[in-house]
């Protein structure tokens, strides 16, 4: 069999067949039949790497293979697709040898790191479900309160409603005339706002998927919003350095534009009792306004961009998503960092707060999204690994999905409950019974600052 263009490291046989796989430092697999040497379809490359893949491992029902890089990742193929469904990234260092238990539910890893590592091939890190349609960047997700449905925008210029269960869109594309950087889904669930690269709010009736108001006063790229709690205020940041507050009856500015300080705005959201607001973006930390005056309560201390923010119930820990990859958790009281999340490799886009405080969601340039236990600010389970970067994200109501966007124009459904289950951590998701936000439950606000480097 020729046609590796470096060293062939391992060969798996398919039983059954007259079929092996190959692997090689020249970063691909190979398929080939056995009898006339000759390769089957195409090479099995993972779009954007170029690792030599070192070892490979074909799994007891023969359906998937395992294979280990140069670059420490493990990936999961899927036979008959010649597609990876999955990637573990959790070694620094290449990977020589795989193995699969006998059940197919396990694979054993070893590294150069000196590390061996297991991983649980059913555990909810492949996507439960995918939404394709989109022909550009997802930037940001919402789900639709009680139903299996998001709602998801994209620089494509469109918003579009999908089915969670077969991943199918629902009805015509709703088509703006800018690329849409950013939605949040009213309480009620029944009003979309976006705002994008037009400079302009625009409010969407979800029913009837049709513009109903466009609000105009920015004077540059909308790029984060969010509903006060009941409904009546839409809160929205810009690229132009201002946040305004708006009247959605009235369709006005009813506070602002109040000139921040950060260069760019890239984060807003409100506080669960409607009285503050809180802003972040390129330069100048973190400030706290008065809602209703617009006066600035108080500024917490950043360095670097702040792209996401989080605010629990109790308005007692602001959460920031930082350029420089890490999470930072504040007490708002003493505007002091308390802890610090670190374990992405590139800038959090967004943040996703389940709505009990226990559990958090970030999304990242480093192609993952992450889930992390806030009684211990732990990472939950492994990363959910993209193709590419990773935006906005939002938990479903019980918190037992999630859902991202990607860079790779799709946008993805999450299986939390399984990973919590797998953890021994299902109680991250009880709720208890007291007065929800549903602004920040259906759609985290802190979620929609999804994109830094495209979003000029």
């Amino acid at each position: 069999m020729r046609g590796h263009t470096d060293y062939v490291w391992r060969v798996a046989h398919l039983p059954g067949r007259r079929q092996i796989i190959t692997c090689s430092d020249d970063g691909s697999l190979r398929l080939w039949d056995t009898e006339s040497g000759v390769q089957i379809g195409d090479d099995w490359r993972d779009e954007g790497e170029e690792a030599g893949v070192i070892a490979i491992a074909l799994s007891p029902n023969s359906k998937k293979a395992v294979s280990g890089s140069r670059n420490g990742k493990v990936k999961l193929w899927d036979v008959e697709r010649r597609k990876v469904v999955a990637k573990w990234t959790e070694h620094n260092n290449l990977v020589r040898c795989l193995c699969w238990s006998g059940d197919g539910e396990r694979v054993l890893s070893g590294c150069y790191d000196g590390t061996v590592r297991v991983w649980n091939v059913e555990r909810g890190n492949t996507p439960h479900q995918t939404m394709r349609g989109h022909t550009n960047t997802v930037l940001s997700v919402a789900h639709m309160p009680g139903k299996r449905q998001i709602v998801t925008c994209s620089e494509d210029s469109s918003l579009r409603l999908w089915d969670m269960e077969s991943g199918a869109q629902i009805g015509d594309t709703w088509q703006d005339e800018a690329g849409v950087i950013a939605i949040a889904l009213s309480p009620n669930g029944k009003t979309v706002a976006s705002g994008g690269r037009d400079w302009k709010v625009t409010l969407w009736d979800v029913d009837r998927r049709k513009v109903i108001a466009k609000w105009t006063g920015h004077s540059d790229i909308v790029r984060s919003l969010s509903w006060s709690g009941d409904g009546e205020r839409v809160l929205s940041g810009s690229y132009d350095g201002t946040v305004r507050v708006w009247d959605v009856e009235r369709g006005e500015t009813v506070l602002g534009p109040i000139k921040t300080g950060h260069e760019t705005v890239c984060a807003v959201i409100y506080s669960h009792d409607r009285t503050k607001i809180a802003t972040g973006g390129k330069e100048d930390g973190i400030k706290i306004w008065d809602a209703n005056t617009g006066e600035l309560l108080s500024k917490i201390e950043h360095q670097g961009f702040v792209w996401s923010l989080a605010w629990t119930s109790d308005q007692k820990k602001l959460i920031a998503g930082s350029g420089n990859s890490s999470i930072r958790i504040f007490d708002t009281a003493t505007r002091k960092q308390t802890a610090i999340l670190e374990g992405h490799q590139g800038g959090v886009f967004a943040l996703c707060l389940f709505q009990n405080d226990h559990l958090l969601a970030s999304t990242s340039h480093d192609d993952t999204a992450r889930l992390w236990n806030l009684d211990t600010n732990i990472q939950v389970g492994q990363p959910l690994q993209h193709e590419r970067h990773v935006n906005g994200a939002a938990f479903s109501l019980d918190g037992k999905l999630l859902v991202t966007g990607c860079d790779d124009n799709n946008a993805y459904v999450w299986d939390i409950y399984t990973i919590l289950k797998y953890a021994g951590l299902e109680d991250l998701l009880s709720i208890p019974n007291v007065s929800l936000n549903m602004a920040s439950s259906t759609l985290s606000p802190q979620s929609l600052c999804p994109l830094l480097g495209d979003a000029r």
